[in-house]
């Protein structure tokens, strides 16, 4: 007992899903508690352990939760939109339906094989849930087993419709595989084929599309532009290629990179007061950065920040610009390449499908004829 309520609060420690986590076994403990009739001692090391958790929590709620508040509304902007329920705009039914959708392809990052384990998890759940309580109260029953499994679930999926926390095709969901597994094993389990060598084979054949036709869920970098190689080049380039007090224009992406391997200093805001554009020195160059809440720029966005930072800065519409676009979100980026050429970037340096670096003209008007259709700031 005291192991478990000392590893539960190094957990609390380490990551907000521990707080769903520790949510559901506490509620599975209960349960467990009240079925297997334990002496009064038990339940008093039990309580005291929960009250002790309990102030953890306030505590990490009140120093870390609260003052990110911004940031995560920011992150739930980005990124993350689709696995945080927004009123007004999505319906819960819908949104629900494709949250859980997401997790299992999440999981298993095959589109069609994470609708079957979907599936299988719920069939393996129904069959815990009705079968017979354990005639040996020592041992969990079926019933507490399946609400073991699903709770983390719900709660989830009620704090992503509360916009508290996300729920979908993200990290942040990864320990749902603990309860998934189990679940889609069950049923698995329970599976009859009149002939011996079918499951072996379709659970062979799953797992194999599962790790050789893989269709993520959500971004993705592919493994070849994931090299470090790529950046090195990419940095180089911008050693090499840009002059003396450069602007680079970038968003929250490029910003995270940059600050690691060019201006080897932190060129993001993400905490305090968090102004529309930010600027700071970097390698001899000047960066700009947009507000963290964008996240990446957007084709139907890209020419309102322009002329915004143009504004803001008072540039003139004849200095030249530097876009520095980097990271692991480009779900749009054909979009954005052709806003690029309306700019005058019609061929910008790429190291990979992810890193992009793009001269461009404040103006759009001032392009060259031969450039694709131009596209008007406003």
């Amino acid at each position: 007992m005291f192991l478990s309520l000392f590893s539960m609060y190094l957990a609390l420690l380490t990551h907000y899903s521990s707080l769903i986590f520790a949510l559901a076994l506490g509620l599975y403990a209960l349960l467990r508690l009240r079925s297997a009739k334990v002496c009064g001692r038990i339940y008093t090391i039990w309580g005291v352990g929960q009250v002790v958790a309990f102030a953890l929590v306030a505590f990490l709620l009140k120093t870390h939760v609260v003052n990110k508040r911004r940031l995560a509304h920011n992150l739930a902007d980005s990124y993350l939109r689709g696995s945080v329920f927004h009123r007004g705009e999505d319906h819960i039914v819908p949104f629900v339906l494709r949250a859980n959708v997401r997790v299992f392809h999440f999981l298993f990052s095959q589109g069609a094989i994470s609708v079957v384990a979907l599936l299988l998890f719920i069939a393996g759940v129904v069959i815990l849930l009705r079968e017979k309580k354990a005639a040996d109260r020592r041992k969990p029953s079926s019933r507490e087993l399946g609400f073991l499994l699903l709770a983390p679930f719900i709660i989830n999926c009620a704090l992503a419709l509360g916009g508290a926390y996300p729920y979908g095709g993200t990290r942040h969901n990864s320990y749902l595989a603990l309860f998934a597994m189990p679940g889609v094993a069950i049923a698995l389990a329970h599976w009859r084929s009149p002939r011996s060598w079918v499951k072996p084979l379709a659970i062979i054949l799953a797992l194999a599309l599962c790790n050789l036709l893989v269709v993520p869920a959500g971004a993705y970098i592919q493994p070849k532009n994931q090299r470090r190689r790529l950046m090195l080049q990419a940095v180089d380039w911008m050693h090499r290629s840009l002059p003396a007090n450069a602007i680079i224009f970038t968003d929250l992406e490029g910003a995270l990179l940059l600050s690691f391997y060019y201006c080897h200093s932190s060129v993001v805001q993400l905490y305090g007061q968090v102004a529309a554009f930010k600027e700071s020195p970097c390698s001899g160059a000047r960066v700009i950065a947009i507000h963290p809440r964008q996240w990446i720029f957007r084709a139907e966005n890209f020419p309102a920040d322009l002329q915004n930072m143009e504004q803001t800065f008072g540039l003139s519409p004849s200095t030249p610009i530097w876009v520095f676009q980097a990271g692991f979100v480009v779900d749009k980026e054909p979009d954005f390449r052709a806003t690029l050429r309306g700019y005058g970037c019609a061929a910008p340096q790429s190291f990979g499908a992810n890193i992009l670096i793009c001269r461009i003209a404040l103006n759009p008007f001032k392009v060259d004829a031969t450039s694709s259709p131009r596209i008007n700031a406003d």
